[in-house]
């Protein structure tokens, strides 16, 4: 490979390689998981959810010889805890959570800001007679 220059250089460029690296993670590892997490833990992990699934069919049953989804989720979670994966279905669970929770509030903020802005130009439209006699 050799190397040309200073090592000044190198040392620079290494630490920008470093840089952005730790950014990448921060952005697209660290700040969704953390969203899933804060949403999982504040809106889904509630007795009033957890209430609301189980009347969906198929999702999940008392019936512990009945196969659903919950039950296929949690066997394959098992799985990869007894084969001590790096990355497991819940963690898949928790950023894919966090994207979307992220997703949501960017629509939801842009739906918003229309709002805001139609509401203020019908009141632009319909002078009040404040001060026209």
């Amino acid at each position: 490979l050799g190397l040309r220059g200073p090592i000044s250089a190198l040392i620079r460029n290494l630490l920008w390689l470093l840089a952005f690296n730790a950014t990448y993670l921060g952005i697209f590892g660290f700040v969704p998981r953390t969203v899933g997490s804060v949403v999982y833990s504040g809106i889904l992990n509630t007795t009033f959810s957890s209430n609301m699934l189980k009347t969906i069919p198929l999702l999940d049953s008392d019936d512990e010889n009945r196969t659903t989804v919950v039950s296929l989720l949690s066997a394959l979670e098992q799985e990869s805890i007894d084969r001590n994966t790096t990355f497991k279905l819940s963690d898949f669970a928790t950023v894919t959570l966090g994207y979307l929770s992220i997703a949501l509030m960017v629509v939801m903020s842009r739906y918003a800001l229309i709002v805001f802005q139609k509401v203020g130009q019908k009141f632009d439209r319909n002078p009040s007679s404040r001060g026209q006699n």
